[in-house]
């Protein structure tokens, strides 16, 4: 596949089944790496941060392991799990990266985990345990005041607080991004931004229709099937340009998220020196598209 500079007009021709070789391999090297570094000191992100990328890995694995199959290629368990390694990049890039501060962050974090027990707080399931229940309603409780606090904290405008509070009010367990809409240093909104506004982590607005195309090979929707008709049984070339698709959108999803992880967490420039140049250098020119 070949990448264009639009700045310098230069084609790069990159391999991207080697590719995402390269990027599952950086990323065993900078588990392996992690695990043989001190502790001590780091925060509750580094943590966080540390179990995604173990989860990433094992998508990636997933991945690779179907994608090499020489039979009949599963599109639609490529693209659910290529759907899988969009939404954790797209999820910790809005969490640790955007937010211009860590009062900012924090807010996402503390959000991200009451969506998180809301799961379990709502869930009809026969087998929990009660206790359990009402230590994460305590939690949650816990963690709405925190952000009560932290609101108190920023130069904030009364509707973006209110947002906030609205937010957190919801009771639903479903994820999402946020954005906190400036004027002159003032947060003046607090805006939901879907899986779909694929801008959150992509320069390139080519990519916009990235989740769409992601979730219409994976949902056993009329169109998934019509999908599916279409390249079983009308136009089998149309397989391999999928396929083609969906290794390069993981490979650049999961190489970002990657470089996030070690742009966020406390040996990040450490951590970092484990990914393969070639890698680096995928995800600056990726940025152009």
């Amino acid at each position: 596949m070949e990448f264009v500079i639009p700045e310098h007009n230069i084609g790069v021709r990159i391999d991207m089944n080697q590719c995402l070789l390269d990027i599952k391999s950086s990323m065993e090297r900078i588990l392996n790496k992690w695990e043989k570094l001190p502790t001590i000191g780091n925060g509750e992100s580094d943590g966080i941060s540390f179990c995604m990328l173990q989860m990433m890995a094992c998508k990636l694995n997933s991945f690779v392991t179907i994608a090499s199959h020489e039979g009949q290629q599963d599109i639609e368990s490529l693209s659910a799990i290529a759907r899988g390694v969009y939404e954790m990049a797209f999820i910790y890039h809005n969490m640790f990266i955007t937010p211009e501060s860590d009062k900012e962050s924090e807010i996402l974090l503390l959000l991200w985990k009451i969506r998180g027990f809301n799961n379990r707080i709502y869930s009809n399931d026969p087998y929990q345990r009660p206790e359990h229940k009402s230590r994460d309603q305590k939690e949650v409780e816990r963690f709405c005041m925190r952000v009560q606090e932290l609101i108190k904290e920023l130069n904030i405008s009364e509707k973006a607080s209110k947002q906030i509070l609205h937010a957190l009010d919801k009771g639903t367990s479903k994820i999402t991004g946020y954005q906190f809409v400036k004027d002159n240093a003032i947060i003046t909104s607090f805006e939901p931004i879907s899986f779909e506004k694929t801008s959150g982590l992509f320069k390139n607005k080519e990519k916009l229709v990235l989740y769409e195309m992601l979730s219409s090979h994976s949902h056993p929707s009329y169109l998934g099937v019509k999908h599916f008709d279409y390249m079983h049984n009308v136009d089998t070339t149309e397989i391999d340009r999928v396929k083609e698709y969906l290794i390069q959108s993981v490979c650049y999803c999961s190489a970002k998220f990657m470089m996030d992880v070690c742009q966020k967490v406390k040996n990040g420039s450490e951590l970092r020196e484990n990914i393969l140049p070639q890698i680096r250098f995928y995800v600056d020119i990726s940025n152009f598209m």
